[in-house]
């Protein structure tokens, strides 16, 4: 007597939803954030980047790759540290939410890399407060939007973890 094939494990109804939702915005079956989304491990089609202006909101990619297309960021292990788009390795992204939060990010590697982690800690606690050592350290006025400084901030941070407990 034979055992019958077990079957794919069904998908969740919610997974599945936004699975076809980001693939309404031009993503293709086998792209790793549709994949993710259909595992459970995407939650929400939204930009995952801290900061976004219009996290639920995407251009299709049917109408070109603009600012606003749906891009796989790799976290929470960056590309430039090694890091491999797999689904436990991505988030959803906008192509331009994900350029502009690379910039913050490079700029914490070199200053761990120039200063080391404790002194990049120190400029860590410069830049989270608002004043003109930040303008020093931005080379900005403040303006109205936290955006930047946000994730300069939460890039430091991240970086110094890492420098800390690689070292």
């Amino acid at each position: 007597m034979t055992t019958p094939r077990s079957s794919r494990p069904s998908i969740d109804p919610e997974a599945a939803r936004i699975a076809k939702k980001l693939a309404g915005y031009g993503l293709s079956e086998r792209h790793v954030v549709v994949r993710a989304a259909k595992h459970g491990l995407i939650k929400k089609a939204c930009c995952e980047i801290p900061g976004c202006p219009r996290p639920e909101r995407f251009d299709s990619l049917k109408r070109g790759t603009g600012d606003w297309t749906p891009t796989a960021d790799h976290f929470p292990d960056l590309k430039r540290h090694g890091g491999r788009l797999l689904l436990t390795n991505v988030r959803l992204a906008h192509k331009k939410c994900n350029r502009d939060d690379s910039f913050p990010r490079a700029f914490a590697d070199e200053l761990i890399q120039l200063f080391g982690a404790a002194n990049a800690q120190i400029m860590l606690e410069l830049v989270s407060k608002p004043g003109s050592r930040r303008r020093m350290l931005l080379g900005a006025e403040p303006s109205y939007d936290e955006a930047p400084r946000l994730r300069l901030v939460e890039a430091l941070h991240q970086e110094i973890e890492r420098a800390s407990s690689a070292g």
